[in-house]
């Protein structure tokens, strides 16, 4: 089934009673959404459309990035669960989100082969973890909303 999605605004909650339903979206821009959503009545608003929101498990495929993402979907963002993202650059994440952005548990892979695994807050590397470069050489510690100063070479 494909329908032309509506503009969401994520985080706002579904209506109580709201039935989860499985489908594909094109977006205007060409992007794409094929997995769970919620449709409800927008009654209450000006105008007679119904809203979709993305919940429960889906891919959702950028058009203007050519990211795609699969995993957990709550209230229409990314997030709830466990997902992963993967860039055109060969760039990925994978682990867990909320509200569209990396955090908690998770393992970023960089285009080059090295990992950052450990603990993420707000998109950024945050909390302990260890950086692991392209040729196998490891950094253990703690970052600090992106910043790895405390990371140390690990002793073998």
């Amino acid at each position: 089934m494909v329908k032309s999605a509506s503009k969401n605004r994520p985080g706002s909650a579904p209506s109580p009673g709201a039935a989860k339903q499985t489908g594909s979206f094109i977006y205007s821009d060409g992007s794409r959404y094929e997995g769970e959503y919620i449709e409800q009545d927008n009654a209450n608003s000006a105008s007679a459309n119904s809203s979709r929101q993305r919940s429960g498990t889906g891919t959702y495929t950028c058009a203007r990035s050519g990211c795609v993402y699969t995993g957990s979907w709550i209230a229409d963002a990314m997030g709830g669960g466990k997902g992963k993202i993967v860039y055109p650059t060969g760039a990925s994440y994978e682990g867990l989100w909320h509200q569209s952005k990396y955090a908690g548990q998770g393992v970023y892979t960089f285009p080059d082969g090295s990992q950052h695994d450990g603990e993420w807050a707000d998109g950024r590397m945050h909390g302990a973890g260890t950086f692991t470069d392209a040729k196998g050489k490891k950094w253990v510690g703690v970052c600090d909303m992106g910043f790895g100063a405390d990371l140390a070479p690990e002793i073998v």
